[in-house]
């Protein structure tokens, strides 16, 4: 990041102008939030974290910590989110899926692959769509003796699984899928209810009606405009980033 800002004059100028070196996945070394970090320090942006906006009002936002008056909202959220905030009739024409993600953690190394993850086949019949070896994509943030291992877990429509359920499928495919034995010292859950996006074949001219009915004052970003391919979440921030500055 201290190159990036030596070299264009600033992080954010670089993300948007700075060209690939090589195709293929892009991450931050130390995980995503060090970007927030890098932005609190490097810019004079005030960066509210742990802040749930409740309301979106013309330039107002109504969160958990206050009124913020601004000259022009992003909506840069999860679909669910954007339909909280943003209500719309059409939304409903958008048909989503669920998946939720199951974090589990070690003391010690216990992964017997090297590589960052895996995705299980269609044809397995299992609700485990596949899992991250979290701790080999983000070393740093992981210790040098811990391990840690996220499994993304779908839900068909109409059904409801428990929280421990939930962890009861993650835990089969610890010892199904990654040939682990030892009990993980911490767990935690992230329901993603509403979380994916099913993209039909109107779905482009959908999300186009939305947002060119939307007041002018807002920017919609995210996945479920143009698809969820990292490509394509860069160029449609770009091109907003550049119609609002």
């Amino acid at each position: 990041m201290y190159d990036f800002e030596k070299r264009y004059g600033s992080i954010i100028k670089a993300l948007l102008k700075a060209p690939k070196e090589e195709k293929g996945l892009f991450t931050l070394r130390e995980g995503p939030y060090s970007l927030i970090e890098a932005l609190q320090k490097k810019t004079p942006i005030t960066c509210r974290t742990n802040c749930k906006v409740h309301s979106v009002a013309g330039n107002t936002l109504h969160t958990s910590q206050g009124i913020v008056e601004g000259d022009h909202i992003v909506l840069a959220a999860p679909l669910h989110e954007v339909k909280r905030l943003y209500p719309h009739p059409f939304w409903k024409k958008i048909p989503t899926h669920t998946m939720h993600n199951v974090h589990m953690g070690f003391l010690e190394k216990v992964l017997p692959y090297d590589g960052y993850g895996y995705l299980t086949h269609a044809q397995e019949n299992t609700p485990i769509l596949g899992g991250t070896f979290d701790s080999r994509m983000y070393p740093r943030n992981s210790g040098t003796s811990g391990e840690k291992i996220s499994f993304f877990i779908g839900e068909n429509p109409g059904s409801a699984l428990e929280d421990q359920e939930l962890f009861s499928l993650a835990e089969n495919a610890l010892t199904s899928h990654v040939k682990i034995t030892k009990k993980p010292v911490a767990k935690a859950l992230i329901r993603g209810d509403d979380a994916g996006v099913i993209y039909g074949p109107n779905h482009e001219e959908i999300v186009d009606k939305i947002i060119k009915n939307a007041p002018s004052n807002l920017t919609f970003l995210g996945n479920y405009i143009d698809g969820v391919s990292v490509d394509s979440s860069v160029k449609r921030a770009k091109l907003e980033a550049f119609k609002t500055l």
